[in-house]
């Protein structure tokens, strides 16, 4: 999926959260509860965090006292956070199908049964090459044997040397 299709999922994510955080609130205007428990106390939170985050980004410390917010203007922030939550909701969803559906689509580049293979092949080359190496390994200790002998038989055969005729030949 390149980077054009994501950007055509992303709009279209964006055209999907508006009319489910309209219903939102919609639905907070109806039913006083969940607009006084949830809709206005999200939003007036909301105004505060970015008012205290916009003093602390000016350098001007936390602020002593902040006015309190309209009922309209913590609607409207709760209204963009419900919509900014689908959004993210609905990418994550699309990034998790998309997921799913690459990984059970896609080949297996290497299956179990190649593995198998291979592996049997592998022990097969290591367990000539160990039975080549043991070979070989006999073969040495033979031929150190075999020249062991002929040096014993060369030291024996022939006389011992002799440092010296006559002492030694200082002054000439």
């Amino acid at each position: 999926m390149g980077l054009p299709m994501v950007q055509v999922v992303m709009i279209a994510a964006r055209q999907v959260s508006k009319p489910i955080a309209d219903a939102v609130i919609r639905y907070g205007r109806d039913h006083p509860v969940f607009r006084n428990r949830v809709l206005i106390p999200v939003g007036q939170a909301l105004a505060h965090m970015t008012i205290r985050l916009r003093m602390k980004n000016l350098g001007l410390g936390r602020p002593a006292a902040i006015a309190p917010v309209s009922e309209a203007a913590a609607l409207e922030q709760a209204s963009d956070f419900v919509q900014q939550i689908v959004i993210f909701t609905y990418s994550v969803g699309v990034f998790a199908i998309y997921y799913a559906y690459t990984k059970y689509t896609a080949e297996e580049s290497v299956t179990k049964e190649h593995l198998e293979e291979l592996k049997a092949g592998y022990e097969e080359k290591y367990d000539e090459l160990r039975v080549e190496v043991e070979k070989l390994q006999k073969q040495l200790a033979e031929l150190t044997v075999v020249r062991m002998k002929k040096l014993q038989e060369s030291e024996k055969s022939s006389p011992p040397a002799s440092t010296s005729k006559g002492g030694s030949q200082k002054g000439m």
